[in-house]
């Protein structure tokens, strides 16, 4: 449900590469509503963290992504759905190591005209209209009125997303009387000018024209899409939005930073502020397209005492088992220190990062594979007003990122 457009988020070159590396812009494509609610918050976020480095965002259908994927063309592929067997077939014969991560979660809303009394709708039913074996919305509960089938472009992810959640499978064919449109907003226009259509577009479509119905799986009571519902599952379509990319070598490149950004910096909370469900960074998978979701992201919590930077036994048994859980692997360290306002010592943050980086050093952790950084008192965890909220937020967090 994409057509295309080009758009360039600029930001203020410094003309330097960070690090060595030689790269200074990072291409991202997806889905015109995706890229529509992700790009302003997500480029300014990504541009106050690393303001030399350019976001180029372009919109596409889901096969179109994967083709630019594959021929170099950008560095990020967004899409609703996951990478067909044979496209990840032919990703293997071009010799590309591809990365599949989770971005946010979304829910597919069905839409009727805001005349429509119909109360639910059970996946069944959804099936039967979209099927064609039934053509009235009388037999739903709606009004005696013939239903009006609206799709999104079969080229599009949230089409066959749909389709493998209320059909069972991807493949299946719509009653071919249906329309397709290539946008949210003509799905939305055709639906709010027609009693009898229903469609589907994405929760995070401005939905005011029209009326949103809750969806009900059997025994159990309707319920229409929202973070809550989508985030605990309730709600019955909910699907992920992945992100797609070719492993970087450079352990400092751009795309391992944007990956920072998302998963251990704003990302998450800037994710939620265009509309879609975050995945908490320890438990966003990160994983070979095709493969099971083994390897993840984890965060560990180290704790210290007020103003210091010692670890105690704890920390230290917690530390070893990160150490050997990074024996044997090339995954990243990313150390990130943190203090609470009445410690007020300078550079005590950075200091109890700096400490773990020293012990995991000690265990045969290469130096190389690890990254510091402070966050002061700026990112707590619980309330600074209680006594035991500020030992919590006197921490570093060790993450562990898969190569």
């Amino acid at each position: 449900m994409c057509f295309r457009r080009n758009f360039v988020y600029a930001s203020v070159l410094l003309g330097l590469a960070l690090n060595g590396s030689s790269q200074t812009e990072i291409r991202v494509q997806g889905c015109g509503l995706v890229v529509d609610a992700l790009r302003a918050p997500l480029s300014e976020g990504f541009h106050a963290r690393y303001s030399d480095i350019e976001l180029f965002w372009d919109e596409a259908v889901s096969a179109t992504v994967f083709t630019s994927l594959f021929a170099g063309a950008i560095d990020f592929g967004v899409a609703s759905r996951r990478m067909r067997p044979d496209e990840i077939e032919l990703a293997g014969r071009l010799g590309l190591d591809l990365r599949e991560l989770i971005l946010g979660l979304d829910g597919i809303a069905v839409i009727v005209h805001p005349t429509n009394d119909v109360e639910s709708l059970s996946l069944e039913r959804l099936d039967a209209f979209y099927r064609g074996g039934m053509a009235s919305w009388l037999g739903a509960g709606g009004p005696d009125a013939p239903v009006r089938l609206v799709s999104a472009a079969e080229s599009s992810g949230i089409h066959t997303v749909f389709k493998e959640l209320v059909l069972g499978d991807p493949d299946a064919k719509f009653r071919s009387d249906t329309e397709y449109f290539p946008s949210s907003e003509e799905i939305l226009a055709r639906v709010a000018s027609e009693p009898g259509a229903i469609g589907f577009v994405s929760m995070i479509s401005e939905r005011s024209r029209v009326r949103s119905v809750p969806i009900a799986l059997e025994s159990e009571d309707p319920v229409l899409p929202s973070h809550t519902t989508v985030s605990d599952a309730t709600y019955p379509l909910r699907y992920p939005v992945h992100l797609y990319t070719v492993a970087e070598p450079e352990p400092d490149g751009v795309r391992r930073r944007f990956l920072r950004f998302l998963y251990l910096h704003e990302g998450a909370a800037l994710v939620a502020e265009a509309g879609f469900v975050p995945i908490q960074s320890f438990g966003a998978a990160y994983r070979s397209p095709g493969a099971s979701p083994r390897v993840r992201v984890s965060m560990t919590r180290i704790g210290f005492g007020f103003r210091g930077n010692r670890l105690d036994a704890q920390a230290r048994q917690d530390l070893l088992e990160i150490a050997n859980r990074l024996a044997g692997t090339e995954d990243g360290v990313w150390i990130t220190g943190h203090e609470e306002p009445t410690e007020a010592r300078a550079d005590l943050a950075f200091e109890r990062a700096r400490t773990i980086a020293g012990f995991l050093e000690v265990q045969n952790v290469e130096v190389s594979r690890i990254r510091l950084d402070t966050r002061g008192s700026f990112e707590p965890i619980a309330s600074n007003a209680e006594l035991e909220g500020r030992r919590m937020n006197r921490r570093a967090e060790v993450w562990i990122l898969p190569h």
